[in-house]
């Protein structure tokens, strides 16, 4: 045993390596030693650290300014705020109200809430939404999927895309042809652009829903995005006078062209309106638009131009009638509505409303008047300015009950505690259309949604029509319809199933270009 011990003493570590050669990693010698020649002691002992060289030293400092001025530039934005909502409180709510709409709603299961054709007591035996006309948002009317497809109106289904691809084969048309919604000629994208896309007027111009393409409004006009209080530049193909939609943000018609300029804010320098350059373009690319030491956004005259005035009425007591629980039936969100109400505004009068959530309760508002932008002016019982509620005129493709493929539009609501995405409601006391002013299309932002079928308009869809229609309008409409008299009638289930028709160049023709063409305006994708 001691012979045995004493031999394996003597075994080299060469040896053992080779013995053992993956306990034993091989080690580089001449990288050992030179390794060692780089570490260096002082006097007690302690291993002395290799000085940075120039290049490391270089590279350090450029990574600590770009740090420095990444900080500078682009994390104060991230805690800026415009302060725009300073000024909003939450109203005082009245929760027995929940009690009290409860048993409104249980007390009148005949009645139709959201207007789709389903009684209360029906909404609640096929689960839908009683204030939703389209519980599952896929484009088809609860009472339609109940009555006309056939289908689940808890469950969305591509029905209305289904429609326009099997048109379009039908018909011999393809997704380049265009279609027309109220003066506006439409080049989608794709099919589910065209399928459901939407469009509805605002005070100032457009806005588009679930839409991508090209457009073409009416008149020699000049339109631009509009967003957080700015303009922007739309993308635009001269040729075919024609506009690029890629967002829900509104757009905003002009006649004239707007100057661009490009707005820096400095430290002690203030706001500078600068020309286009390079160096504007490199600025606007590097620094934020806003909240940042240094600002730079590109901009157009008429963002420099003094706000319009709010439109206000003398703040008075309307009349409130607490007692009459019929508001809790009732959601004043069409855009005659929202019309009515801006008229009444006009007119110097004030409007009561009822604010209802379903998880908060009810409120009392007064209405008072209205931002440029739409925002309605709100106060409390007591008539103190509270804040506002901040409006967004929507629309939908949709087919109704009758089974017509058209456009449904409504506004939502947002402010002092209340969002309509949520499902909280608004109803106006003491509320007529006698007292509306129908003459201004604007005001009311309708939509009407439009048809061509061999150059001649046909009106399609349960869509709000305008309330009033000018001379010339009215007489183009009897010309349409005396010309219309003389096609052949079509089955109205096609008509029902068929919203997109060809545009013929006698309704969208460049300007110029005269109406005795018959050619279809395409883009040459």
């Amino acid at each position: 045993m001691d012979d045995l011990l004493k031999k394996r003493a003597r075994i080299s570590p060469q040896k053992k390596d080779l013995k053992n050669p993956q306990k034993t990693p091989i080690v580089n010698r001449k990288l050992r030693i030179k390794d060692a020649e780089k570490i260096s002691y002082n006097v007690n002992g302690k291993k002395i650290r290799g000085k940075l060289t120039t290049g490391k030293k270089v590279g350090l400092s450029f990574l600590i300014v770009i740090c420095v001025v990444f900080s500078v530039l682009y994390l104060p934005p991230l805690f800026h705020s415009d302060g725009m909502d300073a000024d909003q409180a939450v109203l005082s709510m009245n929760r027995a109200a929940i009690k009290e709409y409860k048993t409104y709603l249980k007390n009148n299961p005949d009645a139709d809430f959201d207007g789709d054709g389903l009684s209360n007591a029906l909404e609640d035996e096929y689960k839908t939404e009683v204030w939703n006309v389209d519980t599952d948002a896929d484009g088809i009317s609860d009472y339609a999927e109940l009555y006309v497809t056939e289908t689940s109106p808890v469950d969305s289904s591509t029905i209305l895309l289904d429609e326009v691809k099997d048109s379009d084969e039908k018909e011999g048309r393809t997704l380049d042809t265009p279609y027309k919604i109220d003066d506006v000629i439409f080049w989608p994208d794709d099919y589910q652009s065209k399928a459901y896309g939407a469009m509805v007027r605002t005070l100032h111009g457009y806005r588009f829903f679930n839409y991508k393409g090209w457009v073409r409004f009416p008149g020699n006009i000049s339109a631009y995005g509009y967003r957080d209080g700015v303009h922007y530049e739309l993308k635009y193909r001269k040729a075919e006078d024609a506009y690029k939609i890629e967002s829900t943000d509104e757009v905003r018609i002009y006649e004239n062209p707007l100057d661009i300029v490009y707005q820096t804010e400095f430290p002690f320098a203030g706001k500078v309106q600068l020309e286009e350059s390079f160096w504007t373009k490199m600025m606007d690319v590097v620094f934020p638009e806003k909240g940042g030491f240094f600002n730079c956004r590109k901009v157009t005259s008429a963002d420099l131009m003094e706000k319009e005035e709010d439109v206000t009425a003398q703040l008075e007591t309307p009349l409130i009638n607490l007692s009459d629980d019929a508001r809790f039936g009732k959601n004043n969100n069409t855009l005659k509505d929202m019309s009515w109400l801006r008229k009444m505004i006009e007119s110097g009068k004030c409007v009561a409303a009822s604010l209802y959530s379903d998880n908060n309760g009810e409120a009392v508002a007064v209405l008072y008047g209205y931002t440029a932008d739409g925002s309605l002016l709100v106060a409390d019982k007591d008539l103190n300015p509270v804040g506002r509620l901040t409006i967004l005129e929507c629309s939908q493709k949709y087919m109704d009950k009758e089974g017509t493929i058209g456009q449904r539009s409504w506004y939502e609501f947002e402010g002092l505690g209340f969002d309509s995405g949520k499902g909280d409601r608004i109803s106006f006391f003491d509320y007529s259309q006698d007292t509306s002013d129908p003459a201004d299309d604007t005001a009311s932002a309708e939509t009407e949604q439009e048809e061509l079928t061999d150059g001649h308009e046909e009106q399609t869809g349960e869509t709000e029509q305008p309330e009033t229609q000018t001379e010339t309008q009215a007489e183009a409409q009897a010309e349409t319809q005396t010309e219309a008299q003389t096609e052949p009638q079509s089955d109205p289930q096609t008509e029902a199933q068929t919203e997109t028709q060809a545009v013929e160049a006698e309704t969208a023709a460049p300007e110029g270009q005269g109406d005795s063409g018959d050619t279809v305006i395409t883009f040459g994708f």
